[in-house]
This record gives structure tokens, sequence and C-alpha cells, in this order.
């Protein structure tokens, strides 16, 4: 099967080298363009609500079809099911892996909300690389925390660990650059940085290590 570049997104799209093969960006445009030549506001909440009304029901359609295909009932689901994924959920939020993501997206937003006055001019791309990445880190670590007792979800986890990994990468290598331009935030830097470090290395060692 080829490897969808949507399988392995941070969702920076205007940052992305391969947005020409990805059907998720090329549907969005679609949509974009579609605003525009309505004369709407894509940004407007009424807008934005119908959209995601609309990528829920086309979600919903494919499950139907895809049910339907495998000759599923879905009303015929029996409770103890929705019970059973509800104790997964509970074990995938407690994995010491996903407990430590979670824990560097929190440290990290306190440290934005610390620095936000701080850092101005050329120097904030740096803090809006951090203010994007730290919440992807801990949203793919329990992605990939859920594919590890699924073998048909192995690659979507190392797929997911991966971003996790660029995501924590582009973090050190902003932090590294504010500490060296803002001495007064520098141990704070240093801190979060190692902690980014330290969870990049056990990340890489649980899902990648034999890549």
């Amino acid at each position: 099967m080829k490897r969808l570049p949507f399988n392995a997104c941070d969702y920076r799209c205007e940052r992305c080298l391969v947005t020409a093969e990805c059907a998720v960006y090329l549907q969005g445009q679609k949509r974009s363009l579609e605003h525009r030549l309505n004369g709407e506001d894509e940004d407007d909440p009424s807008v934005v609500l119908d959209d995601i009304h609309n990528s829920f029901e086309e979600a919903k359609e494919m499950i139907m079809a895809g049910a339907e295909k495998f000759g599923i009932d879905l009303d015929d689901i029996p409770e103890e099911y929705f019970d059973e994924e509800e104790r997964r959920h509970e074990t995938l939020i407690n994995d010491p892996m996903y407990c430590r993501a979670s824990d560097f997206t929190k440290q990290a937003r306190e440290f934005l909300k610390t620095i936000d006055p701080l850092v101005d001019g050329d120097s904030r791309a740096y803090y809006e690389d951090i203010n994007w990445h730290h919440t992807i880190v801990s949203a793919k670590v329990f992605r990939a925390v859920g594919g590890d007792e699924n073998e048909y979800r192995d690659e979507d986890s190392r797929n997911s660990a991966a971003v996790a990994v660029k995501s924590l990468t582009i973090c050190g290598m902003a932090l590294d650059e504010l500490a060296a331009r803002f001495p007064d935030i520098s141990e704070a830097c240093g801190k979060l940085g190692s902690m980014a470090s330290l969870l990049k290395i056990d990340i890489r060692l649980r899902w990648l290590s034999g890549q």
C-alpha cells in the first residue's frame, strides 16, 4: 500500500512539501475555493461549523458504506463494546509515555504564556514553532500508544511516533534559539529542551528503534 502523506501529518500545511499528493489538503483547498466563489468568509464561525458538519456527514457515510460492505449492522453492536472502548481509553491516557508527552505539552503551554510578552521581531517565528508543535507531541503519542495493541495499526503507530519526534525536534531547535536570544529565559528554555530530548529518545526506543 502506498504511504499516504496525511498518515504522517503535523497539520502545518503551509510548510509541507507533499501537499500536491495529499487528498485531505486538496479537499480543504476545494472547500476554500467554493467558499470564495460563494462570497463566504471561511473564517466566519457559521461557515466553520458548516464545514465541520459536512466533514462529520462524510465520515458517517463512509462508516455506513464500510459497514454495509462487510455485512455489519451498526444497530446490533452490543453495549459491552462501548464499555470496552471506555476501558481502553482509560488505559491509553494512563500509559506512562502518553503521560510524559501530555506533561510536556502542559509545561510548554505554561512556558509560552510566560514568554509571550517578551518575544518580538523575527524571534516570534520560534515562538510560533513551539506554539504549533507542542500540542502535536501529545496528540501523536496518544495515537501511537493506541496502535500498540493492534498489528494492523502498527505502521500508523510508527508514523505517529515519527511525527511526535519531528515536533519535539522543532521545539528543541526553537528553544535553543530563544535561549540564545533572550538570556533571561535561557534556563527555562534549557529545562523544557531537556524534557523534549529525553522524551524524543524514549519515543524512538519504543516505536522507531527497528528503522
